[in-house]
């Protein structure tokens, strides 16, 4: 979920231009004193991407696959023997399916805005006693404009 030297959240790579500005990186202080768990945790993470485009069923599952791979890119680890990652693809057919070339941007974009909605989520989420939020851990990263 983030990048174990800097504490940066990895899923922020993938952010359109200002979007993740109100972040800074968290302070080495902070990033020292961060002791991550030894042992995977049974977590799972569960989301759904969508298009308003045209897709068959195989397309869907595609898209599906590639939000997978951005989920892998904001969350470490994924895809474990102990959790059931899963997520959903759908269309909802408002518009007209894409060439071969619109389907191809269609699947990279799904596996950037999968990074970046999980990005969002972790900053948005509120921790507790025995598992703090990322802001409750990283307070530094709060963007000191």
């Amino acid at each position: 979920m983030l990048d174990p030297v800097g504490g940066l959240l990895a899923g922020t790579r993938y952010g359109l231009d200002g979007e993740f500005g109100h972040l800074a990186p968290p302070a080495p202080a902070e990033v020292g004193a961060w002791r991550p768990p030894v042992t995977t945790s049974f977590n799972t993470t569960i989301g759904v991407v969508a298009t308003d485009l045209t897709l068959t069923k195989a397309q869907c599952g595609k898209l599906a696959g590639v939000a997978h791979d951005g989920l892998a890119r904001a969350i470490r680890p994924a895809h474990t023997m102990v959790d059931g990652d899963t997520v959903f693809a759908l269309a909802t057919c408002a518009r007209p399916a894409p060439d071969a070339a619109g389907l191809q941007e269609v699947l990279a974009a799904g596996a950037d805005v999968f990074s970046r909605a999980v990005a969002h989520a972790v900053l948005a989420a509120t921790g507790r006693a025995d598992a703090p939020a990322y802001l409750d851990v990283f307070p530094s990263a709060r963007s000191r404009s």
